[in-house]
């Protein structure tokens, strides 16, 4: 398998020439995975979320031992399927599971089960 580098880049973005002896090896382990034990991968099918910034097709890391926060989007099992929604706090005592597409609010009941917070969305831009 080929190593993967993490390059420096100049404030427009490219890889910055000079900095070829700085290379280190990037571990994307490291990067994305806080959690080991704790993490999965979801694949998004669906888009209620795109305005959240999650597409159809992203590959979505999720860390379970994490406790959601107002604004965190979450991966939930309500209605009897998983769902990707935002957890939100904003009416006290009563949280909800949002979408910025303005779908119905779920309200979080014992019926309600936060299986665990999105940590990234990993987007592919090329099929393989």
């Amino acid at each position: 398998m080929s190593e993967i580098h993490e390059i420096t880049s100049d404030r427009t973005g490219f890889p910055n020439p000079a900095a070829d002896h700085a290379d280190k090896p990037l571990s994307l382990d490291e990067k994305l995975i806080l959690h080991p034990a704790a993490t999965f991968f979801v694949r998004v099918a669906g888009i209620e979320m795109e305005e959240a910034g999650i597409r159809h097709g992203d590959l979505l890391v999720i860390d379970r031992s994490l406790r959601p926060r107002n604004g965190d989007c979450v991966i939930a099992y309500a209605e009897g399927n998983f769902i990707v929604r935002c957890y939100d706090t904003h009416r006290p005592g009563h949280p909800m599971l949002t979408n910025p597409g303005n779908l119905r609010p779920i309200p979080i009941n014992e019926e309600v089960l936060i299986w665990g917070v999105v940590i990234h969305a990993i987007t592919s831009f090329r099929c393989m």
